[in-house]
C-alpha cells in the first residue's frame, strides 16, 4: 500500500513501523495540537519531546547570526521531529522548527524513547530509511531554490505541504511564504497571483486553497515529484 493512501490523520512514519513497536509509543506518547509558529525544536538543545504531525505541519529552518531565516525542508505526517532525539536521546540539533501549518501532533517524550528502540532492529531500518528521505528533501530542496524560478518553488512548495497536511486549504500568509523561501513578498505575490490566473490556487485574506492540483503539477519542477518519489520509496510497507 503507497503511504499516500493512508487516512489523513495518521502519520505515515508511525505507520510504517513494526506493530509491536508502535504500540509502544502509542503508549508512552499523547496527541498534542500545535498553534500556528509554536516552536517544537531550538538549535543546540537537546528536544525533551519528538512530534509526529498529524495534521500538522513543522518547518525546519535555519536561523542566522542576523536573525534571518531560511527553511530547510517541512515535515508533516510523512515524518517526525527532531530526527535526532530518535536516533540519540541527548542529541541536539543545528536547526530551529516551528508550527507552520496548524493542526494535531502525537507527541512522544524524549527520554522514554531510548528504551522503547534500544535492540530493536525494525524501529531502526525505518527510521534508517526515513532518514534518507529527509536528507534527500533538504537536497533538493536547496537545488531547487537555486536553480528554478518563483513559479516552480511555490508550486513545489505548495504541493508538498497540501501532501504533508493531507486538505486542500490550509492558512498561509504571502509573508510567511516569502520568508519560508527566502525572497521579497512582492517576489512571491507575483507567483501567487500567476498561479491563480491559472486557476491553481485560491488565496484570500491569508488561507490557500488548492484548486487545480494538475495545474500546480504543471507548473511545479521536478523536485516535487523526486521528494515525493523518495519517501514513497522508502515507507512503504
Amino acid at each position: 500500500m503507497s503511504v499516500s493512501d493512508r487516512r489523513p490523520d495518521t502519520n505515515w512514519l508511525l505507520a510504517a513501523l513494526p506493530d509491536a513497536d508502535r504500540e509502544r509509543l502509542l503508549q508512552r506518547g499523547e496527541r498534542v495540537s500545535l498553534s500556528h509558529d509554536q516552536r517544537v525544536m531550538h538549535a543546540q538543545e537537546p528536544s525533551p519531546a519528538i512530534w509526529f504531525p498529524l495534521t500538522a505541519v513543522v518547518s525546519i529552518v535555519q536561523t542566522t547570526t542576523d536573525h534571518a531565516i531560511r527553511e530547510i525542508a517541512t515535515v508533516g505526517r510523512d515524518g517526525m521531529v527532531p530526527l535526532e532525539s530518535f536516533l540519540a536521546t541527548q542529541a541536539s540539533s543545528s536547526w530551529d522548527a516551528f508550527c507552520q501549518l496548524p493542526g494535531d501532533t502525537f507527541r512522544v517524550p524524549a527520554r522514554t524513547l531510548g528504551t522503547i528502540v534500544t535492540g530493536t532492529t525494525g524501529v531502526r531500518d525505518i527510521v534508517g530509511r526515513y532518514s534518507q528521505a529527509f536528507v534527500d528533501q533538504i537536497g533538493r530542496n536547496s537545488a531547487c531554490n537555486q536553480l528554478h524560478s518563483m513559479l516552480q518553488r511555490c508550486s513545489r512548495w505548495i504541493l508538498l505541504v497540501r501532501r504533508q497536511c493531507g486538505r486542500d486549504d490550509f492558512p498561509l500568509t504571502q509573508q510567511s511564504l516569502a520568508t519560508m523561501l527566502g525572497v521579497r513578498r512582492a517576489t512571491v505575490t507575483e507567483a501567487a497571483r500567476d498561479l491563480q490566473m491559472a486557476g491553481a490556487i485560491s488565496y484570500r485574506h491569508g488561507a490557500m486553497q488548492v484548486t487545480d492540483v494538475e495545474a500546480l503539477l504543471e507548473r511545479s519542477c521536478e523536485c516535487y515529484a523526486g521528494i515525493v518519489e523518495r519517501y514513497e520509496q522508502l515507507l512503504r510497507n
